[in-house]
C-alpha cells in the first residue's frame, strides 16, 4: 500500500509545493517554525533519549561513548550532505543561465499538464495534426496514395521473384534523386562502380556476424583492419584502439560511455557533467538522457565564429567534468572548434576531450590545410568518424577510436554472470551486419590515399568556390569561414527559407537549421561537379526572392525542424512524436 500510495502523490509534488509556498505566505502561524528547526529539535530530543538509555544501563561505560560517537558520526553526515547538497544547488544555479532555467520550467509545466489535466492531450493531439497539415508533411514523405499496403505476412510466399519485382521499380527511381548530384549530403559517393563494389561484398558476407568470432575470421580481421586504417590516418597512437559501431549516433554514445567510465566513475563521480556547444550533435543530448550526465552547454556565437570559446569552457569545468565535447567540424555551420586550445584544458584538469568528426573525418585527413584536429593534439582522448560518409563505404558503419586501451576498455560491455554463458561486446549492439564491415574494408582498400587525396581535392575546391560566391552575394551572409565541406549561409533581408524553396524548384536538396534561422549545403563527390549549376541557380534564386520580397527584410520560419525558437520545447517535442508516427505508418 506504501509503494501505491508513494507513486499516486509522487506526480502530484509540485502542486504540495505550491500549497506549502502559499500557507507560508498567507499564514501567519506557520512563520514562526521550520522544517529545518523541527529536524534539529527531533534529533536533539532523539540524541538526549538514546545517552539517557544508554546511561542507565549496567554497560554504561561502553554504552555512553560508543552511542556520543555515533551521534557526532551522523551529525558531520548530515551536515557534510547538506552542505555538498547546497554546494551543488548553486553550482548548478550558477552554471545554468536564465533562458535554459525558463526552458526548463516550461518544459516541466507542459508534461505535467499534459499528463495530469484531463482534456489538454486531445486539444494538443489536435494542434499536431493541424500543424502536421500546414507544413504538409505527409506529402514531404513523398508516399504514394496508391500504394498497395501488405500488413500481414501471406499465407502463400511470393517466391524471390515476385518479391524482388515488387520493390526493383521503386527502387530504381527512387535513387534517381541522388545520382542527378543535387542533394546536400545523404549519398556521398554514388559512382556506379563504387556501388557494385558494394553490392558485391555484402553479397559475399550476407549472413556475416562478427559476434561468433570462430565462424568468419576473415570478416573479423576486416573490421580490426578498418579500425587500425582509420586510426592510422588520425594519427592514433600505436597499436590503434577503437571499434566499429552502426553510425555517428553510436561512435559518440559510446565514446561519452568511456568517458563516463574512465573518468567519472573511476574517480567516484556521482554527478557528472559534459561541456560542449550548441552546435554538437544531437546525440550528445541523447546520450546525457540515457547515461544520467548533466549537460553543460556553451553557447555558441556569432562572434566566436559559431565554436566553442575556450575561456567559456574553462569556466564551466567543475569536479564532476568527465569530458569536453568538440567538433570538426559541426553539423550546422561546418567549423571546426579550436581543438588544440581545448586540449590545454582538457590537459590542465585531467579530463577527456572528445573530438567528432563524424561528418568531416575523411575530409580533414587528407586536405592538407586542416587545422589540426586529431591525435596529433595531446589532449585528444576519443574521435567520432563516419566511414559511411567520405570514407564512400555503404550505409551502417563507423569508428570510435581512443588513445590506449584503457579508454576502450572503459566501452565495453562484459557480463560474467548470463546465464547463456559469459558475454562479451565491444559496442552497444550484440549482432552486427558483417557484410557492412566487409563493405568499408573493400571500400577504403579500392579507394587508397590517392583516391581519398583526389576526391578530397575536389569536394574542398567546389565548396569553396561555393563559400565565395555566396559571400559575393547581396543580402546573404556566409556563415562558414574556411569551410572544407560544409557551406552555410542565411540572412537578415531576405527568407532564407524562401530561397531554400526556390533551390528545391531547381531540383536542390538543402538542409534548413536553427538559432541561427539558416541553411547549409554538404558539398559530396556528387555534388562537387555541379557546383557552378549551384552557384548560377542560387543567384537566380536570391534575385527572384529579392524582387518578390522587395527588401522588407520579412524573416520566415523553418517549420516543424528549424523553427526560429519561438516555440517552447514540449509542443514541439509533441508534433515530432507524430512526425516519427506518420513515417513509421505503411
Amino acid at each position: 500500500m506504501l509503494v501505491i500510495l508513494v507513486r499516486t502523490i509522487r506526480p502530484y509534488t509540485p502542486l504540495l509545493f505550491a500549497a506549502w509556498v502559499i500557507a507560508r505566505v498567507l499564514v501567519p502561524s506557520a512563520q514562526d517554525w521550520s522544517l529545518w528547526e523541527g529536524l534539529f529539535l527531533i534529533l536533539a530530543y532523539l540524541k538526549h533519549l538514546s545517552l539517557e538509555v544508554a546511561s542507565q544501563s549496567q554497560w554504561a561505560f561502553g554504552y555512553v561513548p560508543f552511542v556520543k560517537f555515533t551521534w557526532v558520526a551522523l551529525e558531520d553526515f548530515l551536515a557534510l550532505s547538506a552542505v555538498l547538497l547546497l554546494w551543488r544547488k548553486v553550482h548548478i544555479l550558477r552554471q545554468i543561465p536564465l533562458s535554459q532555467w525558463q526552458t526548463v520550467m516550461t518544459d516541466t509545466i507542459f508534461h505535467w499538464t499534459l499528463n495530469h489535466v484531463p482534456l489538454v492531450e486531445p486539444k494538443l493531439d489536435a494542434m499536431a495534426a493541424h500543424m502536421m497539415k500546414e507544413q504538409d508533411f505527409e506529402k514531404s514523405l513523398n508516399k504514394s496514395p496508391d500504394r498497395i499496403l501488405h500488413t500481414q505476412i501471406p499465407k502463400q510466399g511470393w517466391g524471390p521473384d515476385a518479391a524482388l519485382a515488387a520493390i526493383t521499380p521503386f527502387s530504381k527511381d527512387e535513387n534517381q534523386h541522388y545520382k542527378r548530384g543535387k542533394i546536400s549530403g545523404t549519398v556521398y559517393h554514388g559512382d556506379a562502380a563504387h556501388t557494385d563494389l558494394m553490392n558485391q561484398t555484402f553479397a559475399a558476407y550476407t549472413w556475416g556476424n562478427p559476434l561468433h568470432l570462430g565462424i568468419w575470421p576473415r570478416l573479423v580481421q576486416c573490421g580490426a583492419e578498418v579500425i587500425a586504417m582509420t586510426g592510422n590516418i588520425l594519427h592514433a597512437p600505436q597499436p590503434v584502439a577503437g571499434t566499429m559501431t552502426s553510425g555517428g549516433t553510436e561512435s559518440i554514445l559510446c565514446a561519452i560511455r568511456a568517458s563516463l567510465n574512465h573518468y567519472g566513475k573511476r574517480r567516484g563521480i556521482q554527478h557528472p557533467e559534459l561541456i560542449c556547444g550548441t552546435t554538437a550533435h544531437a546525440a550528445v543530448d541523447k546520450a546525457c538522457e540515457l547515461m544520467g550526465i548533466r549537460k553543460i552547454c556553451i553557447d555558441c556565437t556569432k562572434e566566436d565564429g559559431y565554436t566553442l570559446n575556450p575561456a567559456k569552457v574553462r569556466a564551466a569545468v567543475t569536479s564532476n567534468t568527465i569530458l569536453i565535447y568538440a567538433s570538426a567540424p559541426c553539423y550546422p555551420q561546418g567549423v571546426i572548434d579550436p581543438i588544440e586550445a581545448l586540449s590545454q584544458i582538457a590537459l590542465s584538469y585531467d579530463i577527456g576531450l572528445h573530438v567528432d568528426a563524424c561528418l568531416g573525418g575523411f575530409v580533414l585527413a587528407f586536405w592538407e590545410d586542416a587545422p589540426k584536429f586529431d591525435f596529433t593534439v595531446p589532449g585528444v582522448t576519443s574521435m567520432s568518424i563516419d566511414t559511411h560518409k567520405f570514407g564512400y563505404c555503404a550505409k551502417g558503419t563507423s569508428v570510435v577510436v581512443y588513445r590506449n586501451k584503457k579508454l576502450r576498455h572503459a566501452q565495453y560491455f562484459c557480463y560474467a554472470k548470463w546465464t547463456g554463458g559469459i558475454y562479451a561486446t565491444p559496442s552497444f549492439a550484440g549482432t552486427r551486419p558483417g557484410a557492412l564491415e566487409a563493405c568499408a574494408w573493400t571500400s577504403i582498400m579500392s579507394m587508397g590515399q590517392d583516391g581519398y587525396k583526389e576526391r578530397v581535392h575536389e569536394i574542398v575546391q567546389a565548396t569553396q568556390a561555393i563559400a565565395t560566391a555566396i559571400d559575393e552575394t547581396d543580402g546573404v551572409e556566409l556563415l562558414t569561414k574556411n569551410p572544407s565541406m560544409v557551406v552555410c549561409f542565411g540572412s537578415d533581408e531576405m527568407d532564407i527559407t524562401k530561397i531554400g524553396k526556390r533551390m528545391k524548384k531547381r531540383g536542390w536538396e538543402l538542409n534548413t537549421l536553427q538559432n541561427p534561422l539558416s541553411m547549409h549545403i554538404c558539398v559530396t563527390a556528387l555534388v562537387a561537379p555541379k557546383a557552378n549549376v549551384f552557384i548560377d541557380e542560387f543567384k537566380q534564386s536570391v534575385d527572384e526572392e529579392r524582387l518578390e520580397s522587395n527588401g522588407t527584410g520579412k524573416k520566415g520560419s523553418a517549420g516543424i525542424y528549424g523553427s526560429d525558437g519561438g516555440i517552447p520545447e514540449g509542443p514541439i517535442n509533441h508534433v515530432l512524436n507524430f512526425c516519427m508516427d506518420a513515417v513509421l505508418a505503411p
